[in-house]
């Protein structure tokens, strides 16, 4: 039977699934937010899980934030959440240090705020690599990485 204390267990999954799994993989959320400031467009976001919305709004997270909310409900519905006991659902990822060609630490935490008021929160931190400029350093790494023993 599930219970209103497991939304912890989805935070925990989240942060562990949006920080650590494969944040080299360019398709992969962590990277989006890391074109997103390359790009400019600020270091810190906030995705609401609820509504698949970010903000600030940018180009290179809106599809994070409908995989966030997919993955959210895919959460819920595992665990046999009824979604209604959630009344409020977000993630803030921030970046400190943030300049091109390095890596920048990370900030993850997700709240969610269940029927009753209580809230559910799971706070990662880790790294993320901020891409370069130029399309030879990407090349020149790839190359580096598959070319060489």
């Amino acid at each position: 039977m599930p219970r209103r204390r497991e939304l912890a267990d989805v935070a925990d999954g989240i942060t562990g699934h949006f920080i650590f799994d494969s944040p080299a993989n360019p398709d992969w959320p962590l990277a989006h937010v890391s074109f997103a400031v390359r790009a400019g467009h600020g270091v810190a976001y906030s995705f609401d899980l609820l509504d698949g919305t970010v903000d600030p709004p940018a180009k290179e997270v809106e599809s994070v934030a409908l995989f966030l909310r997919g993955d959210f409900t895919r959460h819920l519905a595992v665990r046999r959440i009824d979604p209604a006991w959630v009344s409020a659902a977000s993630l803030s990822v921030s970046t400190e240090g943030a300049s091109h060609g390095t890596r920048a630490l990370v900030r993850c935490q997700v709240l969610i705020r269940d029927d009753r008021g209580f809230v559910h929160t799971s706070t990662r931190r880790g790294s993320m690599e901020v891409p370069g400029w130029g399309i030879g350093q990407r090349l020149s790494s790839w190359l580096r990485r598959h070319f060489t023993a």
